[in-house]
């Protein structure tokens, strides 16, 4: 029963209207630096193939060592290998200007194992009782890219840990490869790579985990050592239709969080928020946007809205603007500006302010100011909406759909 229900994920190349018994799966990997993805991966691909499953891992790392330019990155030490990977992937993507051309040969790479299976049939014929592993995705585009390219049959799995296990885990294995146990020499370059995986900046096609992280289809809490085979078990009995897996409370949690965003009308992104007791009870939601004079946030039909979209500007998109322009009127009168950039000061801002401008300057720090806006964090509104009506938070858990910003 629990193989029929999934079977009608995929299609018959041969006959479209019969199912194919035993589809191909696609699972992709998101995790931080420093998260134990050998054991989720490991995991994995035990619990499939108790479902007489084959896996294939396919390491992104290992597809751009293939490369000619990249083939001499070394195996040790660990913060060597992977900040020249993480240069050498982002060279990729900016090179070819695409975020996802990793995810690309990856795919790639599941032709070639069709290939080597099927022989002379065509390498696009899907196999029965397969599943690829991608380890690891790095940004939102190369997510974006799979399940485009595989729809329903591919998911996105999120290994978390929280951030100082993962920043002692691989200071440990810097340590090691090193030959060292001194772990106090070694944890600064953890940290630089820490921050760097997290969201590279100034890079348009750069690493951004913590963009592609939030929109996993299942999360794993891989700093429970002795939990991951059971959560890895519960997650592909989902995926094979087993009809008495429901949500856990993390999962309702991040739910309810995700769709308290859509009240969200931030003229920027939507970010949604949700407190729970320890058993699971709702406390408090919140979005980000412009609170309501009186307490709250605005429902659609309420009188004298005072949002953002509602007056056609952003606050803080303005101060941003006039900031820039400050200090290249600055500048300019200083004579810091050839001419050919621009004959007047505000010709210079606008090219800065432009789509040529923001294609160069976009990563800069300036651009992710958001202290001037109106609206306030979701997690504060969750918060203080819950302190108006007097509803105690203690020991209770919030969710949010994205990380904390820098003034949260």
């Amino acid at each position: 029963m629990v193989g029929d229900t999934h079977d009608t994920l995929t299609v018959n190349q041969e006959d479209p209207l019969t199912p194919i018994h035993g589809p191909e799966i696609f699972i992709g990997l998101v995790g931080p630096s420093g998260t134990d993805l050998d054991l989720l991966s490991s995991h994995l691909s035990k619990t499939l193939k108790n479902f007489d499953y084959k896996c294939h891992v396919i390491t992104v790392s290992d597809i751009i060592k293939e490369l000619r330019k990249f083939s001499n990155i070394p195996d040790k030490p660990e913060d060597a290998r992977i900040t020249k990977l993480i240069k050498a992937g982002t060279e990729i993507k900016e090179t070819v200007g695409r975020g996802d051309i990793l995810a690309l040969l990856s795919i790639a790479k599941i032709r070639e194992l069709r290939f080597a299976q099927l022989g002379e049939e065509k390498p696009y014929k899907p196999l029965s009782k397969v599943a690829y592993i991608f380890r690891s995705l790095k940004n939102p585009q190369e997510v974006q890219t799979l399940r485009e390219i595989y729809g329903r049959p591919f998911y996105l799995i999120s290994a978390y840990s929280p951030r100082d296990k993962r920043v002692e885990n691989l200071t440990k294995r810097i340590a090691d490869s090193h030959n060292s146990s001194s772990l106090t020499k070694y944890r600064e370059a953890a940290e630089n790579i820490t921050v760097t995986d997290e969201l590279e900046e100034g890079k348009k096609h750069g690493q951004n985990v913590s963009g592609a992280f939030p929109i996993a289809d299942f999360f794993v809490n891989v700093s429970r050592i002795n939990d991951v085979k059971n959560q890895v078990e519960r997650i592909i009995k989902i995926l094979f239709g087993f009809p008495f897996e429901t949500p856990q409370k993390d999962e309702m949690g991040m739910y309810l969080a995700w769709s308290s965003s859509l009240r969200s009308s931030d003229l920027s992104r939507q970010v949604g928020a949700v407190i729970m007791s320890d058993d699971g009870e709702v406390l408090s939601t919140g979005c980000n946007d412009v609170p309501k004079f009186g307490g709250g946030q605005y429902w659609p039909d309420d009188t004298n809205d005072e949002r953002d979209f509602q007056k056609g500007s952003d606050s803080n998109a303005i101060y941003k603007n006039r900031i820039i322009k400050e200090i290249v009127d600055l500048l300019y009168n200083e004579g810091a500006f050839d001419k050919k950039f621009g004959s007047s000061a505000d010709n210079v801002a606008s090219r800065i302010l432009g789509p040529t401008g923001r294609s160069i300057f976009g990563g800069a720090q300036v651009f992710n100011l958001i202290e001037f806006g109106r609206a306030v964090h979701a997690e504060m509104a969750a918060i203080t909406n819950a302190v108006r009506r007097g509803v105690s938070l203690q020991n209770s858990i919030l969710y949010c759909t994205t990380f904390p910003c820098h003034n949260g």
